[in-house]
């Protein structure tokens, strides 16, 4: 999908750069801006699959087959459902030369043997099923530029809670985080 996307037109991708620029509040520009985009773009419709997947099982645990372009039905985030919208209309995704990709995925997840994988599978947790690995194997380069490693819970529970304690002890808030008044600030929250 990713040496696919670099050969399809800037026409192709005009609707859909211009609703990934107004959700995400960025501008993809220059030469490194186109690269940050279709990268984006790429990574964003194999998240959504893979959400949407995870969506449609739980709520047809008894049905055999995905349908991939059925997938904004299941997505519960505004710039996915739009951008499968986008994606499920007759030619889109032949004109991106995603189709074929795209349907290989569904193909996949079509072949995982579900009950096993729901057994284990773990909502609160799902980067660590799909996006960091992924990203890993889709452009390491990107990974490493953009700093993409995913925290494990235990630092963010342990973070959280001395964040907490330093409000509640140090600064005389007696809520901690809970207080009103706090605001928490994220600069690295990633996705």
């Amino acid at each position: 999908a990713k040496a696919r996307i670099e050969g399809a037109g800037l026409g192709a991708l005009k609707v859909i750069r211009d609703a990934l620029e107004e959700a995400l509040g960025v501008k993809f520009e220059g030469e490194k801006g186109e690269r940050f985009f279709r990268s984006t773009l790429v990574q964003t419709l194999f998240y959504g699959v893979f959400s949407a997947w995870v969506l449609w099982h739980k709520q047809n645990p008894k049905k055999k087959e995905f349908d991939l372009y059925a997938s904004a039905r299941y997505l519960r985030v505004p710039i996915l459902r739009k951008l499968f919208h986008l994606i499920s209309e007759p030619g889109q995704m032949d004109e991106l030369q995603l189709s074929e990709t795209l349907d290989w995925a569904a193909a996949v997840l079509n072949r995982v043997n579900r009950a096993a994988f729901f057994a284990s599978f773990n909502e609160g947790e799902a980067v660590q099923y799909f996006y960091e690995p992924f990203l890993e194997a889709f452009d390491p380069q990107l990974r490493k530029e953009l700093g993409v490693w995913y925290t494990p819970s235990e630092i963010v529970q342990y973070m959280v809670a001395r964040v907490d304690t330093v409000l509640r002890t140090e600064l005389g808030i007696a809520d901690g985080l809970a207080d009103e008044r706090v605001y928490v600030l994220d600069p690295c929250c990633g996705t």
